[in-house]
């Protein structure tokens, strides 16, 4: 397990070599933490703006001051995935929740002299969220929107260029969010990754996608509500 975090530690930095650059990164397999934070959780994967120092006593001596972090739910690929796959499944899980720190205005939140009580309040928190689903009253899209879809793929092709590959279908959009599939999404963004891949992805995020992009996303969301609003049976 540690060979395949320290490889994947360096995908991520070959994904976003700026982004990242001289900060820390913190990947932690979940089977190194305390049952009521992963004894009944729902998650392939987690992260958070504040998850380094509600989780900082399981990093351990690895923690060296605040940084990017992201839980993964090695246990459960490892019982749901065959072990020929296991590593690639890995990857994904690392590479969406990677995006999800991309696509934040700020890799983590600084909480410089937060009160430990917060953070043990915050952790409690977590721990409750962890054993839910997605909430019924938000689309099944939240959180993996138009601009999550597309810095995954550029994440998806970057490691790839990277010598790993990992099908953006296991990354992003699908039917599991509700969206058009994910070669849709690529067929639509075009030669988009090759020009922009020596952008960072907060300096990818201030542009503008392609209108086919755009397009489709809307088509997506036009088709999502027309469903959201049909009266059951």
């Amino acid at each position: 397990m540690t060979a395949i975090l320290n490889q994947a530690e360096a995908l991520c930095r070959e994904i976003a070599p700026r982004d990242l650059a001289k900060e820390r990164l913190y990947i932690v397999p979940q089977s190194r933490l305390p049952a009521e934070l992963c004894g009944a959780s729902v998650c392939d994967g987690y992260t958070g703006p504040s998850l380094d120092l509600h989780i900082q006593d399981e990093i351990g001596p690895a923690w060296a001051g605040r940084g990017a972090c992201m839980v993964v739910n090695d246990a459960t690929l490892q019982a749901e995935t065959d072990p020929r796959d296991f590593e690639q499944a890995m990857y994904a899980v690392i590479i969406h929740e990677l995006t999800h720190i991309l696509e934040r205005p700020t890799l983590y939140t600084d909480r410089t002299d937060v009160d430990p009580n917060l953070l043990i309040f915050e952790r409690l928190v977590l721990a409750d969220a962890l054993t839910r689903g997605e909430s019924a009253d938000q689309p099944i899209y939240a959180g993996h929107a138009w601009q999550f879809v597309r810095l995954a793929i550029h994440a998806c092709e970057r490691a790839f260029s990277a010598g790993v590959y990992v099908p953006p279908s296991a990354v992003c959009a699908g039917c599991r969010y509700g969206l058009s599939h994910v070669l849709r999404y690529q067929d639509a963004l075009g030669d988009e990754p090759d020009r922009l891949a020596k952008l960072t992805f907060r300096e990818i995020h201030r542009t503008t996608p392609p209108p086919a992009f755009i397009d489709l996303w809307l088509s997506d969301l036009n088709a999502h509500n027309s469903t959201s609003r049909k009266e059951p049976v």
